[in-house]
């Protein structure tokens, strides 16, 4: 690895806004700390709760953060965004035993599960792959996909969430942002335009063939 590519000068790059250094930090940890939530998620609350729904939010929290990570190790960055991860999922946690019965989280399993729908996300982008790497790529495509849509300004990020992952109609998501069913229409047109760039920069340095 260059020096340019380096994990500290990644993270110095991220702290000072590149998104695309920031993005390439994500996904080099993203597999390590998706099965570390994967681990700690409670069997009670796996038919509830997707690991991907806690990543999702540790992923927009990092990129929110960044500015103020400080490095003391090379693993630093791993242990801060694990960090982040862990409390995201004791807030679900708390979440979940503060609900009431049939109330709260939703059921990602009943609806085919979250990694499903941000993998019928990759198809719209037209990421498919029908090489015989198709397996490794779709995942990495999905990983870039979830930490584009972390990356992404928060009515943009909303709008695809609640009408692609969430699968929801358009006027059910105007309800539920208070916007017009045409504003929706364009925050998801940018949003899927600024997905397809990310998945653009992430090919560069991703396996896929």
């Amino acid at each position: 690895m260059s020096t340019e590519e380096s994990e500290p000068n990644l993270i110095a790059r991220a702290a000072d806004g590149d998104g695309t250094a920031m993005e390439r930090l994500l996904l080099a940890h993203y597999d390590r700390v998706h099965a570390r939530i994967a681990r700690r998620l409670p069997a009670w609350l796996q038919g509830r709760l997707a690991p991907e729904d806690v990543l999702q939010q540790a992923l927009v929290d990092a990129f929110q953060a960044i500015p103020t990570f400080e490095v003391r190790d090379e693993r630093s960055f791993y242990r801060w965004l694990a960090t982040i991860a862990d409390h995201r999922l004791q807030d679900a946690i708390k979440a979940d035993r503060a609900a009431k019965r049939g109330g709260g989280l939703r059921n990602v399993a009943a609806a085919g599960g979250w990694n499903s729908s941000v993998a019928e996300l990759v198809e719209l982008l037209g990421e498919s792959d029908a090489t015989p790497s198709r397996s490794a790529a779709r995942h990495e495509a999905i990983s870039a996909v979830q930490i584009g849509l972390a990356s992404l300004s928060e009515p943009n990020r909303l709008a695809l969430q609640l009408r692609y992952i969430q699968g929801l109609p358009v006027a059910d998501v105007a309800r539920a942002m208070n916007r017009t069913p045409r504003a929706v229409h364009n925050l998801c047109y940018r949003g899927l335009k600024e997905l397809h760039a990310v998945l653009g920069r992430s090919s560069q340095y991703l396996t896929r063939t």
